[in-house]
């Protein structure tokens, strides 16, 4: 399922390369594709295949701000008139994908077994908000032209 969810975070890459380039993809087509991208990835890895964390509560909460993040989502990108959110929204989706990060970051390093490939699951966690940050920037500056 890795291979699957790297493909969909260099596609949203690629597509932020290309929309701030202006090479080839229109707004519209970065609305969409990038919205779809960024919900299958939470789809994916954070409800349909949750990794078991090791403290059930924060396992929860976790699994209800993935919930709340791919609705809202839904509700500020799938809208016709996308052009109309304020930067409050747009920045809320940034910090509900960075506080699910840094639960889980909290769940590995406090309460996991510390291994080899612990640095790597830091890593995977911290890549979709950084993503997230960049198609919120993306569509801050759109709006400011």
């Amino acid at each position: 399922m890795q291979h699957i969810l790297n493909i969909f975070y260099l596609a949203c890459l690629a597509m932020i390369v290309m929309y701030f380039f202006n090479y080839r993809i229109t707004t519209k087509q970065f609305n969409y594709w990038c919205t779809v991208s960024v919900a299958i990835t939470i789809l994916l890895r954070d409800i349909l295949f949750a990794p078991p964390l090791a403290s059930y509560p924060l396992h929860l909460v976790c699994f209800t701000l993935s919930v709340l993040l791919l609705c809202t989502l839904t509700f500020f990108y799938a809208r016709k008139d996308w052009k109309s959110y304020s930067k409050r929204n747009l920045w809320s989706i940034f910090a509900i994908d960075s506080l699910i990060a840094m639960l889980y970051n909290i769940d590995i390093v406090f309460f996991e077994l510390q291994d080899q490939y612990t640095s790597y699951m830091l890593t995977e966690i911290w890549i979709r908000p950084t993503i997230t940050y960049g198609l919120v920037a993306c569509f801050v500056t759109e709006k400011d032209k």
